[in-house]
């Protein structure tokens, strides 16, 4: 190859190799310069909202900008649970967004017909209901049906102290529907958590199962456990594991955490002055309205407990509770009455509530008359779970009348 013709060559690589770099070095600058530009935007978008919505940090706002309908929002008394370990006392919390499922709030387009994931159980467990002693069973059963190989599954435990018990914005809920389809299948899922209907997320419903109580002992089970916690809590927990499960960001002063409830009700203290339960939006939903404890709320949690929940126990009739669902979901629960028959003093034992005193008369007397509402969905339940306890033990016994 001649001289020239090696110079040519040399020169056109160079050239290329310009020509490259220029190409890349513009990219950068006009890349960064747009993502300065959106950034900017988005930022001064944020703080307009967070201005406009009287919101004290946009930063804590903007994961939440786009999923309010319009400015107004509830008052806060509305949406203030004193049980409930995602509120604060602080003036500075910024609002709950807005958000109506039923009325138009989505953020997908919603499943045209609802299907059934048969693979997995979600236990939405209303908290004093006999949550502890079913999640207590719930692993011993797993094991056992390992140990038999009888239908074999997975369960996740998602509880953390001062964990939320429903997600406030309509992001939140369609990653939680996304997530929990990723999981391993068989599976029961356990977690505190209010009502979500998948639908609305374009996904299928697991198979929900619930337990109820009576309000009146619920409450009374609930305001002893928010200040006390559980009796072996209190005897094998060290100092670090007692302060992470104490609930303090509920229970803000410790002279109200130290009185019972007849003197909490008597002195007007601000836990039994307005008396507050958070059963209704466990079966009614994560919506703010769900919340409220009004007409709307109550119905609500009834027609999905009847339509979105395959078995809805009821701890007075903790056994036949246990009945319905090992009837109505073999494949996970075959077995369970017998495992709680075996353990029912050990399992009691457990889930004993620290401090806990029996109330009198004229105190569950004043909570039944402010717990109205909960007290029908209550008796709504129990007729449910008798109806369809009723219909299986029919159908087992027409089964067994045939075979014969």
């Amino acid at each position: 190859m001649s001289k020239f013709s090696t110079f040519i060559l040399k020169t056109l690589v160079y050239t290329v190799i310009l020509i490259d770099l220029w190409t890349i070095v513009t990219y950068i600058r006009l890349k960064n310069e747009t993502d300065s530009s959106l950034d900017d935007y988005y930022e001064d978008t944020i703080n307009i909202v967070a201005r406009n919505s009287k919101i004290s940090n946009p930063d804590e706002f903007s994961d939440t900008l786009l999923y309010f309908k319009k400015e107004s929002q509830f008052d806060d008394k509305s949406l203030k649970n004193p049980y409930d370990d995602n509120y604060s006392d602080e003036k500075n919390v910024f609002a709950i967004p807005e958000t109506d499922e039923n009325n138009g709030s989505w953020i997908v387009p919603p499943a045209e017909r609802v299907t059934l994931d048969p693979t997995i159980v979600l236990y939405n467990r209303v908290p004093k209901c006999g949550s502890t002693t079913m999640l207590t069973l719930i692993k011993a059963l797993k094991k056992f049906h390992k140990m038999k190989n009888i239908n074999p599954f997975y369960t996740i435990n998602d509880i953390k102290p001062n964990q939320k018990h429903f997600l406030p914005t309509l992001q939140e809920r369609l990653e939680f529907t996304r997530n929990l389809t990723e999981i391993p299948r068989p599976m029961i899922y356990i977690r505190h958590l209010h009502f979500l209907n998948f639908t609305h997320y374009n996904s299928p419903m697991p198979l929900y199962i619930n337990i109820i109580r009576d309000p009146v002992e619920h409450f009374i089970s609930n305001y002893y456990y928010l200040r006390h916690g559980f009796q072996r809590n209190q005897e094998k927990l060290n100092e670090y594991q007692k302060a992470r499960w104490s609930h303090s960001n509920v229970i803000t002063n410790q002279d109200e955490r130290d009185q019972n409830l007849t003197v909490c009700i008597n002195t007007e203290l601000p836990s039994c002055k307005n008396v507050y339960s958070d059963i209704i939006p466990y079966f009614c939903g994560n919506d703010p309205w769900c919340r409220k404890r009004d007409r709307r709320a109550l119905d609500q949690a009834k027609h999905n407990l009847l339509h979105s929940f395959i078995a809805v126990g009821v701890l007075e009739q903790f056994e036949e509770s246990l009945e319905l669902f090992e009837m109505i979901l073999p494949q996970f629960f075959k077995g369970i009455r017998w495992l709680y028959q075996r353990h029912t003093e050990e399992l009691q034992e457990k889930s004993k509530t620290a401090n806990k005193v029996e109330e009198s008369d004229a105190v569950k007397s004043f909570l039944r008359a402010r717990l109205g509402p909960e007290i029908e969905l209550y008796e709504f339940a129990q007729q449910t779970m008798r109806f369809r306890l009723e219909s299986l033990r029919k159908d087992v016994e027409n089964k067994n009348h045939g075979e014969i």
